[in-house]
């Protein structure tokens, strides 16, 4: 399969969002990297949250298989709706959602703050993208899957 698929916004948005957020993740793991410990509550709850994050892409990745792409799939795909797919239609980006707040709050700058919300709403974007993608590729099966599963949680 193709990694690099199509964007399904604005090529400029797509590719901003994507390289700042994976840029504050970064930032929060050297961070992490250099905290002798978490004695700050907010350190411990980024730590968690990271580690949900993580556990919640590793999953989703698992179950997505051949199906995975950076953007809309140019190749032949099957609807997934089995492990994580089965409470979220958006598992990675959920899981991606937790380390981007996880990383504004470890670095407790503004800027990190306006990335991450930044992110969410290009995610977001995407989302709502890729569904009316589905929603052509999948028909009734995907409105079905709609109708049972949430688009978060």
């Amino acid at each position: 399969m193709d990694f690099f698929g199509i964007p399904p916004i604005q090529p400029l948005l797509f590719y901003g969002g994507k390289i700042s957020g994976y840029v504050l993740i970064g930032f929060y793991l050297k961070k992490l990297l250099n905290m002798p410990s978490f004695s700050i509550w907010w350190k411990d709850i980024s730590f968690w949250l990271l580690i949900g994050g993580i556990l919640i892409i590793l999953t989703s990745l698992k179950f997505l298989g051949n199906s995975l792409s950076f953007g809309l799939p140019r190749e032949q795909t099957k609807l997934k709706t089995s492990g994580l797919y089965r409470f979220s239609r958006n598992p990675i980006y959920l899981g991606l959602y937790l380390i981007l707040f996880a990383s504004a709050l470890s670095l407790h700058l503004w800027w990190a703050w306006v990335i991450a919300i930044f992110n969410i709403i290009i995610y977001h974007r995407i989302i709502l993208a890729e569904e009316l993608f589905l929603a052509e590729k999948f028909g009734e099966a995907y409105h079905n899957y709609c109708k049972s599963v949430r688009r978060y949680l």
